[in-house]
């Protein structure tokens, strides 16, 4: 009677595999920084207008 409920709820099956364990998060570190992506944003920004205007303007 026990192998019968044991084999009703599941516990004597072979198909029934443990969970793996939880792995601890690695905390990931930035690679860029905000610093590195507003120094970066700086660098490459367009022309402004005002730029454009003194360029073109006669001395």
């Amino acid at each position: 009677m026990e192998a019968y409920l044991r084999e009703a709820i599941g516990l004597g099956s072979t198909q029934i595999i443990p969970e793996p364990l939880a792995k601890p998060e690695v905390k990931l570190e930035p690679q860029v920084t905000i610093y590195d992506f507003a120094d970066l944003l700086s660098k490459n920004e367009p022309p402004t207008i005002e730029h454009h205007l003194d360029n073109y303007l006669p001395r």
